[in-house]
């Protein structure tokens, strides 16, 4: 895991001196002045930075602190007065930045970049519109980030740790050809439209999965990077905009206990439009672990050279590469590596698990129907492949829907979706009722958080455990009988991230089993069916 506590940053500037006083007169003309003396101050800043390349870091913060601070001020002023020229003031003080640490030619016609290992810290700000082609950052913090308008990291290279958790793209994300030789941190990130990564190269770890945030303990137990868990989670809350989503923090990792005694609950990055990472090189870790696709999700012709999680029914691994390894590599049901006499396995359709071939990534939903239904017809002939199943149909489910469910205005495509929802829901719930022995798939492990569920109907089934942290339930919800032997969760272990229900709940005789699904640890005080009712009791009102 990797740990990331974001704390209020101080701008120092220089030790002292005539251009040190100078650089901090205009970043307090940026800070406090008005319209035109930010302009000024941001002209003023470059020319400081261009001529003493010992404060340019200083300017580089002050720019960055600026960023940070203004967007609520001068779009949400408490005193009425609204200041249209800092956005405009943003975009400039950014662009003049990103200008500044762009490689240009030089005499001898090599790139070179104008300034040199910059490290910049935008945590928590509004970024609208900015050009960061072929820029070269040491380490940058883009935590919490609200990107607006067309941004894009084209040809960026980093040479310290990219961090973008919890980010938000309104806009498209293009990071093509960016190359990331530190880690690249991308944990519960929202992607609202495109998200480009072709010819991207991670050089270090490239993490999407959830629980991006952590803490580690050493064989004492003790908090190697002293911190705890009420210092983790989202320090700026941004606009929530997720159809079908109620809760912007659900998505949280969380420490029970000791380390190898992890319990984590929540979600990855999602990606609401297609995502492509065609020709893309990971040369560590590639961590998508409850990543949410929600359209298609294109890694054709990309390289893997170490571990691997990538079990996204809508991944396109056409002609993808994976290096020899010791560390697992894990790839959606129907994907393949196998072993090339030019170089590394390639990935391909498994006929091991034919006739299917990952039927559930294509866009049209009557493949997506056939699908559902070999994979059915499998699990009943194969007894080894049922747990794999299992994951690929709740991994489909836990695709996001691009529209309210209870909207009254839903057209004929939107309901055949809703339609695959369910005839995905029922491939599961019938084949979890020990009363049919025939078709009985039993200690069934159901992985749906964030998911949207419409009218589940678990009655009278038996399964290990279930994750809804963060689910939603719409339509009648039927849980009348059901017995988790593991647990069910319905929120994390903070109290954030409940399921919620939009419909009527039937629990009578539910065996719901403890509130959380940990192995180790201390006992619980309440049930999972104590959490259940709690949630439903602190419903509004209809």
């Amino acid at each position: 895991m990797i740990v990331l506590i974001v704390r209020e940053a101080m701008v120092t500037i220089g030790d002292g001196g005539a251009t040190a006083e100078a650089v901090r007169a205009a970043a307090g003309r940026l800070r406090d002045g008005g319209a035109g003396l930010r302009r000024d101050a941001v002209v003023e800043l470059a020319r400081l930075g261009d001529e003493h390349p010992d404060l340019r870091q200083d300017v580089a913060e002050a720019v960055c602190a600026f960023v940070r601070e203004h967007p609520a001020r001068d779009e949400h002023p408490s005193d009425g007065e609204s200041d249209p020229a800092g956005a405009e003031v943003r975009r400039a003080a950014l662009a003049m930045l990103a200008d500044r640490l762009r490689p240009v030619p030089d005499a001898t016609g090599q790139d070179t970049t104008r300034w040199d290992g910059i490290a910049v810290d935008l945590t928590g700000a509004v970024v609208d519109g900015v050009d960061f082609t072929d820029c070269r950052f040491d380490r940058a913090a883009f935590a919490d980030c609200l990107f607006r308008g067309t941004t894009t990291f084209e040809g960026t290279r980093w040479a310290g740790d990219a961090l973008f958790p919890r980010a938000v793209f309104s806009c498209d994300a293009r990071f093509t050809g960016a190359r990331f030789d530190g880690d690249a941190v991308f944990g519960r990130a929202r992607f609202h439209g495109r998200a480009r990564f072709d010819d991207a190269r991670f050089d270090g770890l490239a993490w999407f999965g959830f629980g991006e945030e952590g803490i580690w303990e050493d064989e004492d137990g003790e908090d190697l990077d002293d911190a705890s868990p009420e210092a983790l989670g989202p320090t700026t809350v941004i606009p929530w905009n997720e159809p079908n989503e109620a809760d912007p923090h659900w998505p949280d990792a969380y420490l029970m206990g000791e380390y190898q005694s992890w319990e984590e609950g929540g979600d990855g990055a999602l990606f609401r439009g297609a995502a492509s990472f065609r020709g893309a090189r990971f040369r560590n870790a590639a961590w998508f672990w409850k990543v949410r696709f929600g359209a298609a999700a294109v890694f054709r012709d990309a390289r893997f050279d170490s571990q691997v999680y990538l079990d996204q029914p809508a991944a396109d691994l056409t002609d993808a590469r994976a290096a020899a390894t010791d560390l697992e590599q894990r790839w959606p049901f129907g994907w393949t590596a196998v072993p090339a006499d030019d170089g590394p396995a390639r990935l391909t359709t498994d006929a091991a698990v034919a006739p299917y071939a990952h039927q559930l990534a294509a866009a049209e939903a009557s493949v997506r129907l056939a699908g559902l239904r070999i994979l059915d017809g499998l699990g009943d002939a194969r007894p080894e492949l049922r747990g794999e199943i299992v994951t690929t149909v709740c991994a489909y489910l836990r695709t996001p829907l691009p529209f309210p469910v209870g909207a009254a205005d839903l057209d004929d495509g939107q309901r055949t979706e809703l339609a695959l929802r369910r005839a995905a829901q029922e491939l599961l719930t019938a084949r979890l009722r020990p009363s049919d022995a025939d078709r009985f798939w039993p200690d069934a492990e159901l992985s749906l958080s964030g998911a949207t569920l419409v009218g589940l109907d678990l009655s009278g089934c038996r399964l290990a455990c279930a994750d809804f942290t963060g689910t939603q339930f719409h339509g009648a919800t039927r849980l009348d009988g059901v017995l988790f032997t593991r647990g069910a969760l319905f929120r994390l272990p903070d109290g954030g991230g409940s399921a919620t229900f939009h419909g009527p709940v039937l629990h009578d005789d539910a065996d719901l089993g403890e509130e959380h699904l940990a192995s180790s640890g201390p006992s619980r005080r309440h049930t999972a069916r104590a959490t259940l009712e709690s949630l439903l009791a602190a419903r509004p009102v209809p």
